[in-house]
């Protein structure tokens, strides 16, 4: 349990309210709603908004949000937004109209649901899901899009009533949380859904218990493949569900099959979306550490990957990048990369060991789940290990020549540091 602290008071920091918040349950993960959903109740923001999308699944929730936030932004809404976790700061988490908050404004949410609490514990988790709920609800957003933590069923987010659920797709991950095997986990993932109202699921192959639960309640499925897909020609996509094609669309700088479940949940959705707005977020947005490339020499990639899943994305993707690079000498990949000692590090690093042989292992600092450098050089054949991230990152810009890639990846942890390293620099 974490050490108690002291009540913060009008004048304390944002800092402080959170290191408070860190001290007030005995577990940093706690599966039960109904603590959670009484403080909401009491609080009047189990609907933090008209229309709510509820976004779950194991890889992809962060840029199908952005897609789904962005593209309504742009087609005339008010939006807000619950994702999580931050890469640098704590105001990442919520966004209203595409910008973080003051610290201000999330000490005012949170000294509201400490007096609405009383003696209710709550973990720092659902502290922060009630603080976005306030926050959306004192906006007077239009729309809501809240991703889901971890999980579905149990999750803190879970608490709201939902108009639309996306599951972008079920993978291997949390598995001491979650199920030892994707059917397991596609159970609890697919407590999201609710009756009488659409579920959007963007991965092909589906495991069998996201159906069976959509149907026991009596969702509405609407799965790629099935009632939505779409299609690849060269470097145009088209998408097509019930109601038509979108045909000859650029390839997205977003993971495409997110951006075209972001489609999809917005088409089911019936609010009004402006092509034009959907044809400009396919061109310009992405999210930092997700394929995030800046160009230089070397060039650098930032991306968060850190279960096998997304690690095959990753690799999929840097291919393709490497054959398109216009008319550069081919240089070498080097990869960056530090894990939390609770993933699967041998099959995340497995997908990338073809693409190159120069590997820099560092060392998370992360509580309970750090990790040393040696834990993920241990699955390689040659590596050089180092204490943290930044040495790592400052012993590949070194090596680099102009025409190399450097790859930061394997957890937010690893590419957080790296990115406010490189923002101080361009400041």
């Amino acid at each position: 349990m974490s050490e108690k602290i002291s009540l913060p008071t009008h004048v304390s920091t944002l800092q402080e309210w959170l290191l408070y918040i860190d001290s007030l349950h005995s577990q940093v993960i706690d599966m039960s709603l109904n603590r959670i959903k009484s403080v909401a109740s009491d609080l009047d923001i189990l609907k933090p908004a008209p229309f709510v999308f509820l976004v779950g699944g194991t890889n992809g929730k962060g840029t199908t949000c952005h897609s789904l936030e962005k593209i309504l932004q742009l087609s005339g809404y008010k939006v807000g937004v619950f994702s999580s976790p931050h890469m640098i700061n704590y105001t990442e988490t919520v966004r209203i109209q595409g910008q973080e908050l003051a610290d201000s404004d999330h000490i005012a949410a949170f000294s509201a649901i400490n007096d609405a609490r009383q003696d209710t514990t709550l973990t720092p988790f659902e502290f922060n899901t009630l603080g976005a709920f306030w926050l959306m609800k004192q906006a007077q957003v239009d729309v809501a899009i809240i991703e889901v933590g971890m999980g579905g069923r149990d999750d803190a987010t879970n608490i709201i009533d939902p108009d639309l659920s996306v599951i972008t797709n079920v993978a291997l991950d949390h598995e001491d949380w979650l199920g030892k095997d994707i059917e397991s986990i596609g159970q609890v993932k697919a407590g999201i859904f609710r009756a009488g109202k659409p579920a959007v699921i963007g991965q092909s192959q589906a495991p069998a218990a996201l159906f069976d639960y959509a149907n026991s309640i009596g969702a509405k499925i609407h799965h790629r493949d099935e009632q939505w897909h779409f299609t690849v020609n060269d470097d145009r996509w088209a998408f097509t569900d019930a109601t038509g094609t979108i045909a000859d669309l650029a390839m997205p700088l977003m993971p495409l099959e997110n951006v075209a479940t972001a489609l999809a949940a917005l088409r089911v959705s019936q609010l009004n979306v402006d092509l034009a707005a959907v044809k400009e977020v396919i061109l310009s947005a992405n999210l930092p550490g997700r394929f995030q490339i800046i160009e230089n020499k070397p060039t650098v990639i930032l991306d968060a990957a850190h279960n096998p899943h997304a690690a095959a994305y990753l690799a999929q993707r840097l291919n393709h990048y490497v054959k398109t690079r216009n008319g550069e000498k081919k240089g070498k990949i080097r990869f960056v990369i530090g894990m939390l000692i609770n993933k699967d590090i041998k099959s995340t690093v497995g997908h990338l060991t073809p693409l190159s042989d120069n590997w820099y292992c560092c060392a998370i600092n992360a509580g309970p789940r750090s990790s040393k450098a040696e834990d993920v050089a241990q699955y390689l054949a040659q590596a050089s290990t180092y204490p943290d991230i930044l040495a790592g990152w400052q012993a590949a810009q070194q090596d680099a020549d102009e025409n190399d890639i450097i790859v930061v990846c394997g957890s937010f942890f690893a590419v957080a540091p790296v990115l406010k390293e490189i923002r101080a620099q361009q400041a």
